[in-house]
């Protein structure tokens, strides 16, 4: 996960310091977390694909 941190446009920015560079990987490892969609998951964010995942088994019912 850190080599697509590094790679990621939306965080090619310069860090002065190690704690910056902290911040920027957990609020980056947050957005792929949560909100940025997945190839895997049926192109839905995590949070995305476990409800829609919750709400089609109650639908079989």
């Amino acid at each position: 996960m850190l080599l697509r941190f590094l790679s990621s446009k939306r965080y090619q920015v310069q860090h002065t310091n190690l704690s910056q560079f902290r911040s920027k990987l957990e609020e980056w490892q947050h957005y792929y977390n949560t909100q940025r969609p997945h190839g895997s998951l049926s192109h839905r964010s995590p949070i995305g694909f476990t409800f829609w995942r919750v709400n089609s088994r109650e639908n079989c019912f």
